[in-house]
């Protein structure tokens, strides 16, 4: 990431100009925390692709199974609060793997997750 954050000019913008005013890129980015909270990389990558007339949109994934304990659901969102504030973009959370849950309770308690109330999940915790 930080060979990336330093060739943003030489080798980023040379392959960005290929692409046409009409055209959307998906950057698939590795799924460590730290790359959104403690390096710049990302920021310094979404500065210069917004600079360069690019609109961008964040998409945070959160797997299913931080939607069954309390603990695990606030981290997650708090780590995804963290990426929010970090890059500065707009953002959309989507909970995956939702098709590996069991069918009957374990979607039924999915439910409490999906609208939170936080004194229910302040007891739970």
């Amino acid at each position: 990431m930080e060979f990336l954050q330093d060739s943003l000019d030489d080798w980023l913008g040379e392959n960005l100009a290929a692409y046409g005013d009409d055209d959307y890129l998906l950057f698939d980015c590795p799924g460590q925390v730290e790359l959104y909270s403690h390096v710049t990389a990302f920021k310094s990558l979404a500065d210069y692709l917004t600079g360069n007339g690019w609109h961008l949109a964040a998409v945070y994934c959160m797997d299913v199974q931080f939607a069954g304990d309390p603990a695990k659901f606030v981290g997650g969102c708090l780590a995804a609060l963290g990426a929010m504030v970090q890059l500065e973009l707009p953002h959309v959370n989507v909970l995956t793997k939702v098709d590996l849950l069991p069918r009957g309770e374990g979607r039924a308690g999915l439910d409490r997750f999906l609208i939170p109330d936080g004194r229910e999940l302040g007891a739970d915790l």
